[in-house]
This record gives structure tokens, C-alpha cells and sequence, in this order.
């Protein structure tokens, strides 16, 4: 079982790579064919194969990954860890003095209704249960130690993809993820993540110089 979680998980972190490579060959027009252009979707690079680790990881460890679902969901809790993952970005952009522009448009790709809900679950599954309790946990004994450790890899993963401006933003994504996974499970913690990717990809923040002059380039901004 240990081998197979270290292969879900490495399948997962290669998504990474791949969409490095698919960004680059985009940027240097290095691919010109435009479906080929459609395919080779960094985005897609690091879901797909998410997707496809999380389900290595799942069949792995079987059914004893239910015990990390509460025993009675209560939804008022749900909702309050849904309306967190609205709020955060929100409070933290109107904190920057950011103007929040709507692009609801951008909610009707299939991106956005499979695989964004999807990869956000996967993540969430992959970091908040795989990595530290059947991965860490055979190495620490301290579940401080376990969170530790979860929370610098999902925090460097997402520096990776997006650069150190969001080092500050992804530390505070990951301890309310954490909160809402200690307080209702897998599911809490899924429902703040989906809810906060699809406000990022719903919303977008602009100075007001920019929301006065110019339309806002393509978002840089999704987790």
C-alpha cells in the first residue's frame, strides 16, 4: 500500500512538471497547431494527472479513508466553512485596496464545472488525508509535526505554480483548509476549497487604474 500512495503521490507532483513544459511551449509559440494549442493546457497538465493520483491513492488505502469523514454531517457547518471560502479571497483584495470585477462568463467552461470542483477535492484529499496520515504519519509520531510538514509541501507546490507573491496568501488559505478539515472532515474542507477556487475564478481583483483604463488580462490567480 505504502508504494502505491508514493507513486499516486508522485504522479500528482509530475502534473507539475507538466505544466511547466506545457507553459513554455505555449509562451515560445513553440506549438502553433490550434488544437494541439487547446490540448497542450497547462491547467489541464497539472489536473489530469492530480486526478489520476488521487485515484491511485484512493485505491490504495481502500475504505479506511471514511474514517476521516465526520460521522453526521452538519451542514451549518458546511455552509460556515463554504462562506469562508467565499469571504477569503474577497476580504483579502478589498484589504489591497483591490476593485472586484465579475467574469461569470469564465464559469460556463468545463474547466471550471469538472475539473476545477474535481482537482480542488483531489488536492484536498491528496494533502489534508493521503500525504500526512498514511505518508508523514509513518515517519512522525507528532501530529503537529504531520500538519507541519502537509502544510509547507501544499504552500511550496502552490509557490511553484504561482511565485512568491503568494507565499502570505496560500499560508493563510492553509490553515483555514486545515481548520476545516479538523472541524468537519474531508467534506468541510473540500466545500472551502471548491467554493474559494470558483470565487477566484468567478471574481477578478484590479487596481482601480486598471478597472478604469483597461480590461484585465487573463487570471494568474487560481489555486
Amino acid at each position: 500500500m505504502f508504494f502505491s500512495l508514493i507513486l499516486g503521490t508522485l504522479i500528482h507532483l509530475l502534473g507539475l512538471f507538466i505544466s511547466k513544459c506545457f507553459f513554455y511551449l505555449r509562451i515560445k509559440g513553440i506549438v502553433t497547431n490550434k488544437r494541439l494549442f487547446f490540448l497542450i493546457n497547462p491547467q489541464l497538465g497539472y489536473d489530469i494527472p492530480t486526478i489520476i493520483g488521487t485515484i491511485v491513492c484512493l485505491s490504495a488505502i481502500g475504505f479506511e479513508y471514511l474514517d476521516y469523514l465526520p460521522t453526521s454531517l452538519s451542514l451549518p457547518i458546511i455552509v460556515l466553512f463554504g462562506l469562508l471560502g467565499f469571504l477569503l479571497p474577497i476580504i483579502v483584495w478589498k484589504f489591497n485596496g483591490k476593485t472586484i470585477k465579475f467574469r461569470g462568463a469564465l464559469l460556463k467552461s468545463i474547466d471550471s464545472l469538472v475539473f476545477l470542483p474535481m482537482v480542488a477535492l483531489c488536492e484536498e484529499i491528496l494533502w489534508r488525508l493521503i500525504f500526512p496520515f498514511f505518508i508523514l504519519n509513518q515517519i512522525f509520531d507528532s501530529m503537529a509535526i504531520v500538519i507541519l510538514f502537509s502544510s509547507v509541501g501544499f504552500i511550496l507546490l502552490h509557490w511553484s505554480i504561482r511565485g512568491v507573491n503568494v507565499l502570505a496568501y496560500m499560508t493563510l488559505f492553509t490553515f483555514f483548509a486545515w481548520l476545516s478539515f479538523l472541524y468537519a472532515g474531508i467534506v468541510g474542507a473540500a466545500v472551502f476549497h471548491i467554493v474559494h477556487n470558483l470565487v477566484i475564478k468567478a471574481f477578478r481583483p484590479v487596481t482601480r487604474k486598471t478597472h478604469l483604463s483597461s480590461l484585465p488580462p487573463a487570471s494568474q490567480t487560481e489555486w
